[in-house]
């Protein structure tokens, strides 16, 4: 591993526990120059990470967000769609299954504050990686999006839900999960018969051999669209009011 590198972790419940030990152990075994900065959302996790990490650099996504809270409006949401080439940035909220029932309004001060947050984080520390879950979740995929303009690697873990992670955790590791390799235009790509047999062999094998992940007899929830949620957003466009 080279010197001087930088990783910005989420630390949230139960990354805390993860980010904390991976970081540890890269510190005091392969680089003594290694930094790490966390990110936590509330006090617990804040004082979870400065207890197991003393003198590390924490952000508070929550304080950072009620401090600046009235900063957040459309017209910035907008001028961060052009900024990260993101429109409509819409899509990406509405599958968030923490603000598909939120408001409106919320939903713009949250995607506002997520790209000011990132930023000023990537910005103030050079960050090399950011090590966080797999990009399932607003705040996820706008740090994916400010750390790509910034050539900040993206790494993820992918672990079990419905509390499995103890029992069920693991790391993706399998070639065909990795698309780094993958050059831009490989749609239009030829290939050659080899090439389509052994995909062709694999999805196969794969579909043949599926089992549903563990988490799926645990955990039951389906996405929700709150009819609310829709109307407030088409009378802020269209300028109805709602009674």
């Amino acid at each position: 591993m080279d010197k001087g590198i930088t990783v910005c972790f989420l630390a949230r419940p139960s990354f805390d526990v993860f980010s904390t030990e991976l970081y540890s152990y890269i510190k005091n075994n392969l680089d003594n120059c290694f930094s790490g900065i966390f990110i936590v959302s509330n006090k617990k996790e804040y004082d979870f990470v400065a207890n197991k990490i003393p003198n590390r650099i924490i952000y508070n996504v929550s304080l950072f967000m009620k401090e600046h809270w009235t900063e957040f409006d459309l017209d910035s949401l907008a001028f961060y769609e052009k900024k990260y080439e993101c429109a409509p940035i819409w899509k990406y909220i509405y599958s968030d299954r923490f603000l598909i029932e939120r408001s409106y309004n919320y939903c713009v001060h949250i995607a506002v504050g997520l790209f000011r947050f990132f930023e000023k984080i990537f910005d103030d520390n050079k960050v090399d990686f950011y090590y966080s879950e797999t990009i399932a979740t607003l705040q996820c995929y706008i740090a994916y999006l400010v750390g790509k303009k910034r050539h900040v690697q993206y790494v993820s873990q992918m672990c079990a839900r419905g509390n499995l992670d103890f029992k069920y955790h693991y790391f993706v590791n399998d070639e065909f999960q990795h698309d780094a390799g993958l050059q831009d235009n490989y749609l239009g790509l030829q290939y050659s018969k080899e090439e389509w047999n052994r995909a062709d062999t694999y999805l196969s094998d794969f579909e043949k051999s599926f089992t549903p992940p563990e988490s799926e007899k645990v955990v039951k929830t389906y996405p929700k669209i709150n009819k609310n949620f829709v109307l407030s957003y088409l009378c802020h466009s269209t300028g109805i009011m709602l009674v």
